[in-house]
């Protein structure tokens, strides 16, 4: 190639990455859908706790791709030195309880997967024994392919793990929750479940109740054909 042909070709390259580079954001990038954020404030060994998240696992199969879970723990900030372990955080159920509490927060934090809501396999392996809990921590953890090494250092005692669960506490114990488990959607306290019952459930507390309550609230693109069913009905 001579020179001239040269110096061309290098004169039009250059004007076509100048013309990429000037081609406005606004026209390639992608809106990101806004989820609708449910909070369940529960006690990780507690039967209420159990039931209500095996709820929220069959409301998140039809409107998992407009909601964002997430949990929140009920406990009692303590200077007592026992406690240090986890946070300085005292738990109805006894250490084992907050340990679990520690074990679900870390899932969580660590959870990398494509579906953002997948971190949620992990409180409903644990919940399907609660008496063997923490002890099916490693389990759970493994059966969701969450890095291991992570998952150790976050849950050992004194681990980054107490931090979240004291935090947890505190937001919790802020907006006044004492029941497990009890049901946040956008920022709004819509039912409670406590001894074996629903109540302060103005718009209903079975899984058709939650997929509505999420579905008017749902303010992104794509509406879900089950939001659109019930919207129009």
């Amino acid at each position: 190639m001579s020179d001239m042909r040269r110096l061309a070709a290098l004169l039009l390259l250059a004007v076509g990455l100048l013309a990429v580079s000037a081609t406005p954001v606004a026209c390639i990038s992608v809106p990101r859908p806004s989820r609708v954020p449910v909070t369940l404030h529960v006690m990780s060994q507690c039967p209420d706790a159990v039931h209500c998240e095996n709820v929220f696992a069959d409301v998140l199969t039809q409107v998992g791709r407009i909601t964002d879970i997430n949990t929140e723990y009920i406990g009692s900030p303590s200077s007592d030195p026992r406690y240090e372990p986890h946070g300085g955080v005292r738990c109805m159920h006894g250490g084992g309880e907050c340990q679990g509490n520690i074990q679900q927060l870390c899932a969580h934090s660590i959870y990398s997967g494509f579906n953002p809501n997948g971190w949620f396999d992990f409180v409903l392996c644990q919940s399907e024994n609660i008496g063997a809990i923490p002890g099916n921590g490693l389990e759970c953890a493994n059966d969701l392919d969450l890095n291991m090494d992570a998952f150790r250092n976050c849950t050992e005692p004194y681990g980054y793990g107490g931090q979240l669960l004291h935090e947890s506490v505190m937001r919790t114990k802020e907006r006044g929750i004492t029941k497990s488990c009890t049901v946040v959607i956008d920022d709004e306290i819509v039912c409670v479940r406590d001894g074996g019952s629903w109540y302060n459930c103005p718009n209903g507390s079975t899984v058709a109740d939650f997929v509505r309550q999420i579905c008017q609230r749902y303010q992104g693109p794509r509406l879900p054909t089950v939001c659109a069913n019930i919207l129009d009905a």
